[in-house]
């Protein structure tokens, strides 16, 4: 294979890499969000008094119920457990999940960081062998 042709498949591939890493990142974004609307639920709940309901089965139906208990709240904790807790207790689980993914979201950002520094790297070589 040429320097040309190697040059090309290994921007092709780091292109592919930082497109992988901007769909992770958005995902992980899109997580972010949902836990923190859980947060703040999950701070409001106490106020919350015996009253009528909306609940989710899945999706988007719902049905109609009681919330007739804040006392304790079922925490999925993954792989079809589910606990359950204290509000306070399930505010902390869900403000470590936050902590956890945000770490997990610096990471990407840091390893999109590199693999754009090596794509514009590239790209003088690759016009250069174009242009000669």
């Amino acid at each position: 294979m040429e320097e040309r042709e190697k040059l090309m498949y290994q921007f092709q591939m780091l292109q592919t890499n930082a497109d992988q890493i901007k769909k992770q990142t958005q995902a992980i974004l899109m997580k972010v969000e949902e836990l923190e609307l859980a947060k703040k639920s999950l701070e409001e709940i106490k106020n919350l008094k015996k009253s009528p309901a909306f609940i989710p089965i899945g999706a988007g139906n719902l049905v109609s119920g009681h919330v007739d208990n804040v006392d304790k709240i079922m925490v999925d904790i993954g792989g079809g457990i589910v606990l359950e807790e204290t509000p306070a207790d399930a505010l902390k689980r869900n403000n470590k999940k936050i902590e956890d993914i945000k770490k997990v979201l610096t990471n990407l950002t840091m390893q999109e960081q590199v693999v754009q520094k090596q794509l514009m790297k590239l790209q003088p070589e690759i016009q250069k062998l174009l242009a000669g």
